[in-house]
């Protein structure tokens, strides 16, 4: 055994992230501190938007103006020094005009979403926080942009387009969870989520539309003065869905639920880094640190990843290693439902709904005596052998009181049994055999109903 003292005195989640990512340029800001001192011009207008938020907690609701004529004061003498990184220059003053334009626009798209969310309550402003986490002696730095009075995190997030809802981004997940850590080492209570703001920086047609009727009107007015200047503006296209009549947003709230499993998803994580930050090697022990940091694709590692620490396929829900899924205590919540191909259940009136290929729509009409034994029926999963095979009489109580076949699909795949076809006339005895040979017998009569595992 050999001693090694840790390079750094800390990790936050853009040096984890970076770590990960790049291990070259870890070095170089971390460990070298070596760093461009001019910072992109673009990177302004986020910056911007953040300390207008700020100062309108800290401001006790101060005004948008107020905050960016602060903000301007900073710029000015970023300016001055040179610490910019401008496209063009020789003509900045044509970037920075645009900046300026920007800056209070998207702050005020912020102000949307405080106002429609009424989130006033507010806890702690930009609180910084520092904890140990599990399995790793490196400290772990949170700066967390808002914690309201009932324990949920808020981030800002400025973007060029939303991201997935249902298929959440890895980043996301990891930086929610070291928040929540961090969080609940300083207040004594984890909280149950995190919520990632994402402000679309880009004007919705709503937004577009006007700003060219403004400018229309100053053109007309242009012209009536003979004077002959200006250019007619050009009218903005219309995107598809503000073609079919919905409302476009400028916001959206991206959930992180705090469970068991996400927990333990980033500190096994953490601990990896490390230990290897600490010298020691991974190799030996079969392990590796995924990249799930959008460098060489988003998904780089992750569902190997994960499924290797908790079991199954983020995505899919499938078991991967039974081994890996925890039997001691109850889980927070079920694996993700499997995707469905387009599919027929039937409604309690004994009609037939087609549904689509997503995992988060289908929703299967149930009696109340059905739910009742859906739920008795993942109480035995949960503390069950996922190695055993399901006793048949347990099978058969399911049969005898869910009426649909969609929702029995969901009950094998759910224990990792390959299915092809359910057919509406299951009863005991095909259940029995399913058991048996761990496969679905061919239906004599077919429903467009087929399951991908």
């Amino acid at each position: 055994m050999h001693t090694y003292k840790c390079p750094v005195a800390h990790l936050s989640f853009s040096s984890l992230q970076e770590y990960c990512k790049d291990r070259s340029a870890w070095n170089r800001h971390y460990i070298k501190k070596i760093w461009n001192d001019k910072k992109p011009v673009a990177m302004l207008v986020g910056e911007g938007a953040h300390f207008i938020i700020e100062q309108f907690y800290k401001a006790n609701f101060g005004t948008v103006q107020t905050a960016f004529e602060k903000f301007k004061l900073i710029i000015e003498d970023r300016v001055q020094d040179g610490t910019i990184e401008w496209k063009d220059p020789e003509n900045f003053q044509e970037e920075l005009e645009e900046v300026y334009e920007e800056i209070p626009r998207i702050a005020n798209y912020a102000m949307d979403y405080i106002r429609d969310k009424i989130v006033y309550d507010m806890d702690a402003v930009e609180p910084t926080y520092h904890c140990k986490i599990e399995g790793s002696e490196i400290m772990y730095k949170a700066k967390i942009d808002l914690v309201t009075k009932d324990n949920v995190i808020r981030d800002w997030k400025f973007v060029a387009g939303f991201s997935s809802t249902t298929k959440i981004k890895p980043a996301y997940i990891l930086q929610g969870i070291g928040y929540a850590l961090a969080r609940a080492k300083a207040c004594g209570t984890l909280p149950e989520k995190v919520i990632f703001v994402e402000i679309k920086k880009s004007k919705n047609y709503a937004a577009k539309l006007a700003e060219y009727e403004t400018k229309l009107q100053k053109h007309a007015e242009l012209l009536a003065a003979y004077t002959g200047e200006g250019k007619k503006p050009r009218k903005p296209t219309a995107p598809k869905q503000e073609e079919e009549g919905e409302e476009s947003t400028q916001y959206q709230e991206i959930v992180i639920d705090v469970t068991k499993e996400n927990v333990k998803i980033f500190t096994e994580l953490y601990r990896r880094v490390s230990k290897e930050l600490m010298g020691d090697s991974l190799i030996t022990e079969g392990l590796f640190i995924p990249n799930p940091f959008q460098m060489f694709g988003w998904e780089d590692g992750w569902v190997d990843f994960y499924s290797e620490v908790v079991g199954y396929d983020p995505y899919t829900g499938e078991i991967i290693d039974p081994d890996a899924i925890e039997e001691d205590e109850t889980p927070e919540h079920t694996p993700p439902t499997p995707v469905f191909s387009t599919s027929s259940i039937r409604n309690p009136d004994g009609t037939w709904t087609t549904v689509s290929d997503t995992r988060d729509s289908i929703e299967i009409p149930m009696t109340e005596e059905a739910q009742k034994q859906k739920q008795e029926w993942r109480q035995y999963e949960q503390i069950s052998d996922a190695n055993k095979p399901l006793p048949a009489q347990n099978c058969a109580e399911v049969v005898d009181t869910i009426d649909d076949e969609a929702m029995l699909a969901r009950i094998f795949i759910a224990k990792n049994i390959e299915a092809k076809k359910i057919t509406k006339e299951l009863n005991e005895k095909h259940v029995q055999d399913v058991v048996a040979r761990e496969t679905i017998v061919e239906p004599e009569e077919d429903i467009d109903l087929s399951v991908a595992i």
